[in-house]
């Protein structure tokens, strides 16, 4: 078993295809400059809190009440800005929901995730362990990584994808600068836009250091 498989079973007991993002991370993570405990433990915490552990690393979109898309997506939370009329036609309706919110539904969020077509919403939601999102950011991954953006989503999807896109993203947005100076809230802010889950995201970063002996 390798070390870093280990520290993956550790740390995430109930993820999914571990030795693939084990392996992933020992062929890749130095390349991207996640090569020391620290800034590996930072990436761990960071992506072990948005991809629930590695257990979930596509947006699913799924939504079984009307009220809870309204939390999410409804008006004054969300540039969706979903009415109360709109929403029962969006339960349990992902494709729907995920154009109405990052398509060509809500223009605001279209132009600045550059979905220009129809369907664009739904093909380019949320993928990886820091989840890539919208045709512009996928278009910008696919040139780094040497790929047809066609073929992105379903790359997205493999363990191998989703932790390179993860690293890319901590790359291009010099991440391990929070990481070295271990300002963690900084970080999360980087990554999240804000603070949300942040209990959960120091939890994870004090287990990984912990299991890394930072």
């Amino acid at each position: 078993m390798s070390t870093t498989l280990a520290l993956l079973q550790r740390l995430f007991p109930a993820g999914r295809s571990l030795p693939d993002f084990a392996a992933a991370l020992d062929r890749y993570a130095a390349g991207y400059g996640v090569d020391t405990p620290r800034r590996l433990a930072a990436f761990l915490a960071q992506t072990g809190h948005e991809s629930t552990g590695l257990t979930r690393w596509v947006e699913v979109m799924t939504y079984s009440t009307a009220g809870r898309i309204l939390e999410v997506f409804g008006q004054s939370r969300h540039s969706a800005a979903i009415r109360p009329d709109e929403a029962p036609a969006l339960v349990r309706n992902p494709q729907a929901l995920a154009e109405r919110v990052y398509g060509l539904g809500n223009s605001r969020k279209a132009t600045e995730l550059g979905n220009t077509q129809p369907g664009d919403g739904w093909r380019f939601r949320g993928r990886g362990l820091i989840q890539v999102t919208g045709r512009a950011n996928v278009t910008r991954l696919a040139a780094a990584v040497g790929r047809s953006v066609d073929a992105m989503p379903d790359w997205l999807e493999t363990p191998e994808g989703a932790t390179v896109s993860a690293l890319w993203f901590w790359q291009v947005n010099r991440l391990n600068r929070f990481a070295d100076g271990g300002d963690f809230e900084g970080l999360t802010r980087a990554i999240n836009g804000g603070l949300n889950g942040i209990q959960d995201r120091r939890s994870r970063l004090l287990a990984a250091q912990q299991a890394l002996g930072v």
